[in-house]
């Protein structure tokens, strides 16, 4: 048997395209690293949560002014 043979190069070859997309889909499904689509869903939450916060914020601090001018 000839070890390069071409037949089996291109096996191997395939098995590591493989073996190399399996690595992507299983690194992207553990949390390795994060595919845009959900990076950008998380980001969209990310400025709901913030748009929130700030519109708290500010509806507090015009509580807090009016009470400031009720006070003597």
């Amino acid at each position: 048997m000839e070890i390069l043979n071409p037949e089996l190069l291109a096996a191997l070859s395939d098995l590591g395209s493989v073996a190399l997309l399996l690595l992507i889909l299983i690194a992207g499904a553990r949390g390795w690293w994060v595919f845009g689509w959900h990076y950008q869903e998380v980001a969209k939450e990310r400025d709901a949560w913030r748009e929130i916060a700030l519109s708290t914020t500010n509806l507090a601090e015009r509580a807090i002014e009016k009470l400031e001018r009720r006070s003597p």
